[in-house]
């Protein structure tokens, strides 16, 4: 087994457990806070995507970051139609984000200045850790659904990863990351199919009926080929900026952006089928924020 390889497996085995055990148990608040050291922990990886030399401007950005994840916090609660915009805004912007890697590089002169890639890690972290609490506070069962969501999302990038690696010969996005394939893609989608089934059955949607299963796994596939989305994006940003990993903070695994990339993307669109699917709409879901939080 190749060093890199057994590395990344010796970590995502101790920290796969922990992040389960933060998730399933920890309160919203509290959840959000942990979840957010690691979005304040992008953003100083991001500020090094932006190309930023001086360490004060990093830190600038990062509190800036800081601040915005903190105003989003109380105004959940307060504005009951910000969450519903903040999303819609989101997945606007991913639609945007997929028009700049289908066209890329020809499309960084668009956004190649540091101002737009400042801009751009706002609309990246901030709502993808909003719309996770968000699920995770959705109610008694929300964080089992946001247990759901990162464990979908970690067995697609375990499953693309394999995927490609030993079957990958049609490049997805050769200009953007030559390393993904269609093939990696179709591992992943495959693997979260038989996920989604086997925890439909124990999460009651079984009993829903087969249509409401369906619509389930059509969801649950919609955001992974959404994530794979946030991973072409963060890799289009690290290729501009000569960067093959976003920081060494998990070994074998590259920084929190390299582990969050897919996240980051899924989160805005998993959350807002998710109010489809439960018919808790943004409004309906504050009010029980409002008893948590």
């Amino acid at each position: 087994m190749e060093k890199g390889l057994k590395l990344r497996l010796i970590s995502s085995l101790i920290m796969a457990p922990i992040a389960i055990g933060l998730i399933v148990m920890l309160p919203t608040p509290y959840f959000a806070l942990v979840l957010g050291a690691f979005f304040v922990a992008g953003a100083w990886e991001w500020a090094a995507l932006v190309s930023v030399p001086k360490l004060v401007v990093r830190y600038t950005y990062t509190a800036s970051v800081v601040g915005l994840m903190i105003a989003a916090w109380f105004s959940l609660t307060a504005i009951p139609a910000f969450i519903t915009i903040v999303i819609s805004v989101a997945v606007g912007w991913w639609i945007l984000i997929l028009l700049l890697v289908l066209t890329y590089p020809q499309s960084s002169r668009m956004w190649n200045n540091a101002f737009a890639k400042a801009m751009a890690g706002y609309l990246i972290l901030v709502p993808a850790w909003l719309a996770m609490i968000s699920l995770h506070g959705s109610g008694p069962d929300g964080p089992y659904y946001a247990l759901y969501f990162f464990m979908m999302i970690w067995l697609a990038d375990i499953a693309a990863y394999f995927s490609g690696r030993f079957w990958g010969k049609n490049k997805l996005a050769p200009h953007v990351s030559p390393g993904k394939s269609w093939e990696g893609v179709f591992g992943a989608l495959g693997a979260v199919s038989i996920y989604t089934v086997i925890a439909s059955y124990f999460m009651g949607i079984f009993k829903l009926g087969t249509n409401i299963l369906l619509i389930y796994i059509a969801i649950s596939l919609f955001a992974v080929l959404v994530s794979v989305l946030g991973d072409l994006a963060e890799s289009m940003f690290k290729r501009q900026a000569h960067l093959k990993d976003s920081g060494t903070l998990f070994p074998g695994h590259g920084g929190v952006l390299d582990r969050f990339d897919s996240l980051t993307a899924a989160a805005p669109t998993f959350l807002l089928c998710y109010w489809g699917f439960s018919g808790l709409g943004g409004g309906q879901m504050l009010s029980y924020l409002e008893m948590v939080w």
